[in-house]
């Protein structure tokens, strides 16, 4: 059973008749080895479908690191079988993707202190490009006796973004 479970890379259902095994009699060795196995393609394969889950988190660099590891540790398994070899392939395109700039637009009144967040502060001006990674950026414009603006940029890999424009209107 156990055997149709690895080859087929269900490693979590792989384990169960590992550790059946071992509960009937603890020193078989390849029951300890194949739970051990078992156990950490489980725990690595779960950390791949949860990035291929949610490719957003990649905007952050800690997560892209994290992704850069488990691609580290996936190279020293061998056999790499079919659903791994997926699995890799798939991160390595979202991967791309979230290392791949992107052109975006600010358009402002010349009166608005423009800042993003992540980036700096960015002064007055009418317009101006930025070149930014995928991910989500909080744009806030400040102008004496006017009330703040708090905007959110959406940048996604691969989509042009329209022009934001960022203006204190209200006075206060």
């Amino acid at each position: 059973v156990a055997r149709g479970l690895v080859e087929g890379e269900r490693w979590a259902a792989a384990l169960h008749p590992y550790e059946a095994a071992l509960a009937l009699a603890p020193t078989l060795e390849f029951a300890r080895h194949g739970a051990e196995r078992a156990r950490g393609r489980a725990a690595l394969d779960e950390r791949l479908e949860l990035h291929l889950e949610r490719p957003e988190r990649m905007s952050s660099e800690a997560v892209r690191a994290e992704v850069r590891s488990l691609f580290g540790q996936a190279a020293e398994l061998k056999p790499a079988g079919p659903r791994l070899q997926a699995q890799i392939s798939r991160l390595q395109e979202l991967m791309a993707r979230a290392e791949t700039p992107v052109e975006v637009t600010l358009a402002s009144d010349e009166l608005t202190e423009v800042t993003v967040y992540r980036v700096g502060s960015l002064g007055r001006f009418r317009q101006r490009m930025l070149v930014l990674l995928p991910g989500s950026y909080v744009v806030v414009g400040r102008r004496s006796g006017y009330r703040e603006v708090r905007l959110e940029l959406v940048v996604g890999a691969n989509a042009p973004v329209e022009t934001l424009t960022v203006r204190c209107e209200e006075k206060i």
